[in-house]
This record gives structure tokens, sequence and C-alpha cells, in this order.
């Protein structure tokens, strides 16, 4: 699903932020794919929150959609953003209700981006 207006982004951006802020944001670095984009990126954990604190309306592309969690925890969104030259593909999970993890409302990861990212709001 893609977003038709800016107004739902924001919305998700601002329960983003403050998770950050109240630091119950976690990254999903226990896969290796997720290791390698931050290597691939060179970029560190301190880095990728700072970029996550820096996302816009205009860095995003997709969501909120189902991930293939069964049953599913909660909607993902994702971003693009430019990182040392790289367009970088950014996945931030929102878990909803009762279903965080280890107190985490959101799980996000940074690799990049497989295909060129078309941004609605560009």
């Amino acid at each position: 699903m893609v977003c038709t207006t800016p107004k739902p982004v924001n919305n998700f951006l601002i329960r983003l932020k403050l998770a950050i802020q109240n630091d119950v944001c976690g990254h999903a670095l226990d896969r290796k794919k997720d290791l390698e984009g931050l290597a691939a990126l060179h970029i560190d954990i301190p880095t990728a929150k700072a970029y996550l604190n820096s996302l816009t309306y205009k860095n995003y592309f997709n969501g909120p959609s189902d991930d293939r969690d069964i049953p599913p925890l909660g909607p993902v969104w994702e971003f693009g953003v430019r990182i040392n030259g790289i367009e970088a593909y950014i996945k931030i999970k929102e878990y909803k209700g009762d279903k965080k993890i280890a107190n985490t409302h959101f799980l996000w990861s940074f690799h990049p981006a497989d295909d060129s990212i078309d941004y609605p709001f560009k």
C-alpha cells in the first residue's frame, strides 16, 4: 500500500521519533543481511538512528503493509535515503498493542537498495 497524502507518513514519523527518544526502538541485527547492510553503507548503529531521526515524508515510498510474520505483529513502512553516495532502503516495523518485543515498539533495518526507489512525494 502506498499513502496518497503525507499526513499518515508524518504521523508515523512522529511515533518513530518519540520511540527513538524514549529508547524503545531496536534494530534487526540478528540477521546477517542487516549487519552486512550497515557495513555496506559504512555506518554504525548511532549513525543509523540519526538517519531515522532525519527522515521526512519525502523519504517515504511504501507502507503501511503487512510483513511476513504469522500472525502479523504490525505494519511495515519503507523509506529510502542516500548514505555515503548509496541509495539505502530502510524498513521499519511498528509493533502494535501488546505485541512488542522486549519493550521495542519499532524494529528497523538498513541496506543498499536492490532497485531504484520511486518516492511518491519528491
